[in-house]
């Protein structure tokens, strides 16, 4: 046979050997990373001989290589293979975690339990620790509430801070307002509700009404009466909603229904007893969003 094509078969024989040996040694070690167990031997052996191959055919070859345990000692290939898979074999028992006996893999499993019982305790630890804060937290509104509130009752009455907060009270600025919101209604008597300061609303203008603010089912009614437009007003507590049939009816005159009792308080410059408070149908008013307290 031809010298060159001996040297070519040679050279695909090796480097076919040094790819399936390096490829198969990736694989197991890839399968092993997942769970599957292989001999780290089998391994090392894999890589020994593709490192082997490739050296002596491509680079350099193995003159001067020497692999020696105890009186047995080696050279050349043989050498650089099993020196290869003494130390690899080595190197995959450390990582993979790999041991000779059962005691070796019992302390190993001891000492992972021991780690998760010291995680779990600091873990608890943690949590009891953001508890207390989480509490503190939630307490501190209050506390500093009611630290404003003793700073204010030492003050004097002729201080300047009462002074600013009484006028504020008296003009209704925020956060003093007596009412939240308002927005011009109309009205309706029915005899249903009686002499009780209540009344019934419908829906879409019960939420036009506390749209953006707490909701209350105390409201305030009120108008201007008189020439003078003299202010006139009545608190009321919900009784109900108006049906939904009334209040999406085109036809639909009224927004709120009140009882006789609170239209004559409120129209008194208008009606005088209840047999007038018809007249009142659509009658324009003025309501008003209440705080809850």
């Amino acid at each position: 046979m031809d010298e060159n094509i001996k040297k070519h078969l040679d050279d695909i024989v090796i480097i076919v050997t040094v790819a399936l040996s390096f490829l198969a040694a990736i694989i197991f070690a890839v399968m092993m990373s997942h769970g599957q167990f292989f001999p780290p031997t089998l391994l090392a052996m894999l890589l020994g001989i593709s490192i082997s191959a490739l050296t002596y055919r491509f680079l350099g070859g193995t003159d001067g290589t020497k692999f020696s345990i105890g009186l047995l000692g080696l050279g050349g290939s043989a050498a650089l293979l099993l020196g290869t898979t003494w130390f690899v074999g080595d190197r995959l028992k450390s990582e993979f975690k790999i041991y000779d006996d059962y005691k070796s893999y019992r302390n190993e499993i001891d000492r992972l339990k021991a780690d998760i019982l010291e995680r779990d305790t600091r873990l608890a630890e943690t949590d009891a620790k953001l508890a207390v804060m989480d509490e503190k937290l939630r307490k501190m509104p209050a506390a500093q509430i009611e630290l404003s509130l003793d700073y204010i009752k030492k003050l004097n009455p002729s201080d300047d801070l009462v002074g600013a907060i009484r006028r504020m009270v008296k003009t209704g600025e925020h956060p003093f307002p007596e009412t939240l919101k308002t927005m011009p209604a109309r009205i309706a008597i029915v005899g249903t509700i009686g002499d009780k300061s209540v009344y019934n609303i419908c829906r879409d203008t019960y939420s036009k009404l506390y749209e953006k603010v707490d909701a209350n089912s105390f409201i305030r009614i009120s108008r201007s009466k008189g020439e003078d437009g003299e202010p006139v007003s009545e608190a009321v507590d919900r009784a109900g909603f108006i049906d939904d049939d009334i209040c999406t009816s085109s036809k639909r005159q009224f927004d709120v229904q009140i009882g006789c009792a609170t239209a004559l308080r409120l129209f008194a410059d208008k009606v005088l007893n209840c047999a007038q408070t018809a007249s009142l149908r659509g009658a324009p008013i003025t309501l008003s969003a209440l705080p809850n307290n």
